[in-house]
């Protein structure tokens, strides 16, 4: 397998990752799982919610309709029902997962602490099993004192999923 390196990074090229993910047979499909994916929202007319249409919710007043792409993206990552596309039938790591959809971000991408803890209690709320933020920020040297740090360790009985954006 071979491994490109620029400045310092290592990445593999997404075509391998495509060959990996096409036509891969998969014996979990996440059946009787909640999973919450808090970002952009997401879009009703995705192609890839034929087999059941992600519950929707949102902080802040936003509309739940997703003007950014991301969530939406995210959604079909875990969920999205399989589709045939050029490389082969594409489908979601989980297609069997009950979505929760929980926008807190705007339509540029933007959220703040605030409205993340919101998120992040709602889906508590909605017992969701896996909870997955995928969002980005400034470094914070004292990350054990946050308030997001305190509430996952409190909910410790969750699946956290956060990633650290482009940030």
């Amino acid at each position: 397998q071979r491994i490109n390196q620029q400045q310092g990074v290592k990445y593999i090229p997404s075509g391998q990752v495509v060959d990996f993910m096409v036509n891969a047979d998969v014996d979990l499909t996440g059946k009787g799982l909640r999973v919450a994916v808090i970002d952009t929202g997401m879009s009703e007319n995705s192609s890839q919610w034929r087999h059941s249409l992600p519950e929707r919710d949102k902080v802040m007043g936003f509309t739940a309709n997703d003007w950014h792409g991301h969530g939406t993206h995210i959604g079909t990552l875990i969920a999205g029902s399989p589709i045939d596309s050029e490389y082969g039938i594409l489908s979601g790591m989980a297609p069997d997962v009950e979505l929760v959809s929980i926008k807190a971000y705007n339509y540029a991408g933007l959220s703040n602490t605030g409205r993340l803890l919101e998120a992040m209690e709602l889906a508590i709320e909605y017992d969701c099993d896996i909870i997955n933020i995928s969002s980005g920020g400034q470094q914070n040297d004292r990350v054990d004192n946050l308030l997001e740090t305190q509430l996952i360790a409190n909910h410790s009985d969750r699946f956290w999923v956060c990633a650290a954006g482009n940030s």
